[in-house]
């Protein structure tokens, strides 16, 4: 009776070793591919139905990089990022996008309803048939989340994006300026003398000159984007 009761403590004494052991780190290299074909009916962004332009997309992406969770609540990841996308009427449009990205999260204790902090941050290349629309992308985002169910996440976050294109595009701002006002106004009264002066001068002119657009007109389905004008196409 005395040899198994030391057997056991002895037992108990190496669980407790082996759960207070720091868990070692996990590292491992990752890749998701995917694709899409898709269907825009409001490709312009536009109010007016005049104005809509519809067209229809294959997407093609890929996403890898690698993984390291050092510890048991806290992990980072390097993330690479392609993607290709080809329209059908508007190959203007017809784009490569390469990035890079990094990603920290964090879990503040053990349980599915402990909550998590994410961080993120990336940077794009997009280029695209018609180059006039090349831009840089950058990208960084915060977010808290927790687990409110078995099927539900909670969360709140703060994201931040900003581009810079390789060409200025110049808006057009009243280059002629505005019309002549109104005209004179009515003449003063009668002079003295043997008969009235004539009657009020002529009435307001005819306005201010309409404003010309910045943004030319959409061109109609067939057409691709060219920059031969100086007036790109523009999606508002």
């Amino acid at each position: 009776m005395h040899k198994s009761l030391n057997r056991a403590c002895l037992s108990t004494g190496l669980l407790g070793v082996v759960m207070l052991w720091p868990v070692q780190g996990m590292a491992e290299f990752f890749i998701d591919l995917g694709g899409e074909f898709t269907n825009n009916d409001n490709l312009s962004r536009a109010e007016l139905d005049l104005d809509t332009r519809e067209d229809t997309f294959l997407a093609f992406t890929a996403n890898g990089g690698y993984f390291y969770q050092p510890g048991d609540f806290t992990s980072f990841s390097l993330l690479g990022k392609f993607e290709a996308n080809r329209f059908d009427t508007f190959d203007g449009l017809d784009s490569l996008t390469m990035g890079i990205g990094g990603r920290i999260n964090h879990k503040f204790g053990v349980g599915d309803d402990v909550p998590s902090l994410d961080f993120s941050v990336n940077a794009d290349r997009a280029t695209f048939d018609n180059d006039v629309r090349d831009v840089w992308i950058y990208t960084a985002s915060a977010t808290l989340s927790r687990r409110l169910g078995e099927r539900v996440l909670g969360g709140i976050g703060l994201s931040y994006e900003t581009r810079d294109g390789d060409h200025d595009l110049i808006a057009v701002d009243d280059p002629v300026g505005p019309g002549p006002g109104p005209g004179p106004g009515p003449s003063p009264g009668p002079s003295p003398g043997p008969g009235p002066s004539p009657g009020p001068g002529p009435g307001p002119g005819p306005g201010p000159t309409p404003r010309p657009s910045s943004c030319p007109a959409l061109p109609a389905p067939g057409d691709s984007f060219s920059t031969d004008s100086g007036q790109p196409f523009c999606l508002c």
